[in-house]
């Protein structure tokens, strides 16, 4: 999912080709996006999460952009930059024209 979200939202600041992965992470996020948790449901580490008493943390995990900042990581350490409205995103599974 989380996939196929950066893609989405590639996507929609500029169209790029898409390999067979991309596609399909692009699409089940597209396609899911207004209900995630239907689709993972069917999920076993969704459902063992669950057994454990973790909803509120499968909950907290995928709210989306809450956050204004990009962490990247550097010279062994993780650093957060504020977000600049522009994605810095490296990722073999797009191909920019």
């Amino acid at each position: 999912m989380c996939a196929g979200k950066i893609i989405y939202e590639i996507n929609e600041l500029l169209k790029v080709d898409m390999t067979d992965f991309a596609t399909l992470a692009y699409l089940t996020y597209k396609n899911n996006r207004e209900n995630i948790f239907e689709l993972l449901k069917y999920a076993g580490h969704y459902k063992y999460m669950m057994s454990i008493g973790l909803e509120e943390d499968i909950e907290y995990c995928f709210r989306e952009d809450i956050f204004n900042v990009v962490p990247y990581f550097k010279d062994g350490t993780i650093k957060n930059t504020p977000y600049k409205g522009v994605f810095y995103i490296t990722c073999n599974i797009i191909n920019f024209k």
